[in-house]
């Protein structure tokens, strides 16, 4: 078993249930958080700007209203413990030293003391026992990089030492490519073109980022491929840097949010379309081999949700293959 330990502060994120529309945003998530997080912790994270409603900082007298996106900030528990779980896993490739998965919406990469269970590291730990991980990375076993919980697509996973320590290297002098399909709330202003601009935290929020000249640097490339006559576009993107919500935030900059996306964007607006997340997916991922060294890149097909949200957008049966060109 593999122990949590080294996280300092942590997400937690509830959506509001309609029978509580109209409920006090203090009360709500004194009643939603764990036992160890006080009254007094919610009040000071509501007082400090760590606590969003759909993206939003808000005070401790907001009413809240059905299916909006309550976000908390707040320190992490005591250590506990990660237990395998038999989690089915879509697997596109595997070998010796690595296998690349297709994660699907909705599940975390690694646990959090709150959320112990239901992530891909308990499915990894339960398929293929212990993995190499870097020192003082106790809750990523296999992990070389992470996708956002609502994110989709192609991840891989170490599962040598030879190849965590190539992967890693990688990902850390940016020799990897990593493409992603994403739908967007808004048309942007060229149909393709590169977005240059560094980001930093929220001074107001630690929940979120934010364009920030002082930061780190941040690259993205774009290409769209369909716009509709909802004002929603379909586009291409790759990333040249690896930036904590990078698309999201570089594409609400250009008014053009990713679709569902409930931090950056226009959640609840979304809905009209089946929008259930933030749709985003990683298509393409390719490095280098760790052992031969020759390129090699992999594909995950679009999602059923994905599908059915260009099938509501177009009025037609999307493609199965995915643009590779």
């Amino acid at each position: 078993m593999n122990r949590i330990d080294e996280e300092s502060s942590e997400i937690l994120e509830y959506r509001v249930d309609p029978s509580r529309t109209g409920e006090r945003l203090d009360r709500f998530v004194t009643e939603k958080t764990p036992s160890w997080v006080s009254r007094t912790m919610v009040q000071n994270a509501i007082d400090r700007g760590k606590v969003a409603v759909n993206g939003v900082i808000r005070k401790s007298s907001y009413r809240l209203k059905a299916r909006e996106i309550v976000l908390l900030d707040v320190p992490t528990p005591p250590v506990t413990e990660i237990l395998p779980e038999n989690i089915p896993l879509s697997i596109i490739h595997e070998e010796e030293d690595f296998l690349v998965i297709d994660k699907p919406p909705k599940m975390m990469v690694h646990p959090l003391p709150t959320i112990p269970g239901g992530t891909l590291v308990n499915a990894l730990l339960f398929h293929f026992g212990d993995l190499p991980q870097i020192p003082g990375s106790l809750t990523r076993p296999g992990i070389v990089h992470r996708l956002d919980k609502e994110t989709s697509g192609a991840l891989v996973v170490a599962k040598t030492m030879i190849g965590l320590q190539s992967l890693c290297e990688q990902f850390r002098e940016r020799k990897n490519r990593k493409e992603y399909l994403a739908l967007l709330h808004g048309i942007l202003p060229h149909k393709s073109g590169t977005v240059d601009l560094a980001l930093g935290r929220h001074p107001k929020s630690r929940l979120k980022m934010r364009i920030d000249p002082s930061g780190k640097e941040a690259t993205t490339d774009y290409r769209v491929i369909s716009e509709f006559i909802n004002r929603v576009s379909l586009a291409r993107i790759r990333i040249k840097t690896g930036r904590t919500h990078q698309i999201r935030v570089h594409f609400k900059h250009l008014d053009a949010p990713v679709l569902g996306d409930y931090l950056y964007g226009y959640a609840e607006e979304d809905r009209v379309f089946g929008v259930e997340r933030q749709m985003l997916h990683a298509f393409r991922l390719g490095f280098f081999h760790p052992r031969s060294h020759r390129y090699v890149e992999f594909l995950a097909p679009l999602p059923e949700d994905f599908k059915r949200a260009l099938r509501v957008l177009s009025g037609r049966e999307p493609q199965d293959s995915i643009p590779t060109k």
